[in-house]
């Protein structure tokens, strides 16, 4: 489904409009770096500017609740180790001091062989 979305960009389109006005954001973590990549929405969501990259150490860090981080960091181990997706409704504290409560999904959508 995936490659039938990007060949197609009307239904890209639509789908980028819907996660623009839902504030769906995407991120992307580098195995080997341990760096997350932002989309535009989830940099702005941590009130991050014009930085796309977190590194997962910041990033656990601004889960507010020890509960919200150990979830998180067991949602990615798992994810991680076993490919299990995670969804996990969290409080946040952007870089900026905004609190939010919000749902964090983890999904793995291509699995490299190294």
């Amino acid at each position: 489904m995936h490659n039938a979305i990007e060949k197609n960009p009307k239904i890209k389109n639509t789908l980028d409009r819907i996660n623009n006005v839902a504030r769906i954001g995407i991120w992307e973590l580098n195995l080997e770096t341990k760096d997350y990549t932002l989309d535009k929405i989830t940099s702005d969501i941590l009130d991050l500017k014009d930085r796309n990259k977190i590194n997962l150490k910041e990033t656990i860090t601004l889960f507010t609740d020890k509960v919200h981080r150990k979830n998180i960091k067991e949602g990615m181990t798992n994810l991680i180790t076993n490919g299990v997706s995670f969804d996990k409704e969290v409080a946040l504290e952007t870089v900026t001091g905004k609190k939010y409560g919000l749902v964090k999904l983890g999904l793995q959508i291509k699995k490299m062989v190294l």
